[in-house]
């Protein structure tokens, strides 16, 4: 799937409006987007940064969570990421 960069912030209207399956990136917050496939859309945050672990979270599917729901939520996990905090129990 393509990953399609955006230059604003992600929205419940522009979510309901996308036909084209792949990863829409939020324009404002690095690694937080939208994966939109044929039947459904989940918001994902993938945060890479050189030296550390890489983190993949899945934050839920739209319209149960929406926009600004899942980008508070995002911004908490990056704030733990940036903190040096874990940020999911261990398995």
């Amino acid at each position: 799937m393509a990953r399609i960069p955006r230059r604003g912030r992600l929205t419940d209207a522009y979510v309901e409006g996308l036909t084209k399956p792949g990863f829409h990136r939020d324009g404002l917050m690095p690694g937080f987007g939208i994966r939109a496939g044929s039947r459904r859309k989940t918001w994902e945050l993938r945060i890479e940064r050189r030296g550390r672990e890489k983190v993949f979270e899945t934050l839920g599917r739209w319209p149960t969570i929406k926009a600004d729901e899942a980008r508070a939520t995002a911004h908490d996990i990056l704030a733990r990421y940036e903190r040096r905090e874990a940020i999911k129990a261990p398995r």
